[in-house]
């Protein structure tokens, strides 16, 4: 990792950690707090397997902390294929002024013919970089998705899809708009980023 932040840094790039999770209806039923007596009690409607597919990054310079940023595009009921990823990173060269060193596992959806040919539409400003496999905790998106599944929709039990939308897109929303939540995903993945 230290290779890529070191030729980040030459040519003033940004590395985007990217990574998919998906988002069950179901509920990830977390430890809580009620009056004594009171069996805290989680409603679920139905067998209802609803799903959101999320993709992500996190994105900074190294050595600023300042400029570390979530960006995420939510599916619904979909799995993430390669015109997926396509699509998102064409989000993300359209969000990130500069180079951009992307960073993600070898799914095969990252490394398909359609995102290898988006990447050489790109005039040498988008490099794509593969974490060794079988290494989650090396990506700081996987601690953003912990994060978001077992604190912001914890206990949480969507009454149907569209809910089960709303509320991801709100704990992505609330955990982007905080700068510091954002670097602690990173420097909890044991990267010496920020200096």
């Amino acid at each position: 990792m230290a290779c890529h932040q070191k030729k980040a840094q030459e040519i003033g790039a940004t590395i985007a950690f990217i990574d998919e999770c998906a988002v069950m209806s179901a509920p990830i039923v977390c430890r809580t707090w009620a009056p004594r007596g009171q069996t805290p009690i989680l409603k679920r409607v139905g067998r209802n397997h609803t799903k959101v597919s999320v993709i992500g990054a996190i994105c900074a310079k190294p050595g600023r902390r300042k400029s570390a940023r979530v960006y995420f595009r939510i599916h619904r009921g979909r799995n993430l294929d390669a015109a997926g990823c396509r699509e998102f990173l064409r989000q993300l060269m359209g969000n990130i002024k500069g180079p951009v060193i992307v960073v993600w596992d070898r799914l095969n959806a990252h490394r398909s013919k359609k995102v290898k040919a988006f990447v050489a539409t790109q005039n040498g400003q988008l490099h794509l970089r593969y974490f060794p496999a079988y290494a989650p905790e090396l990506n700081p998106i996987e601690t953003a998705w912990g994060y978001l599944k077992g604190k912001v929709l914890a206990n949480h039990a969507p009454a149907n899809a569209d809910e089960l939308f709303h509320a991801a897109k709100r704990g992505l929303c609330r955990t982007r708009s905080s700068r510091q939540l954002v670097c602690s995903f990173i420097e909890h993945s044991g990267l010496s980023f920020f200096g």
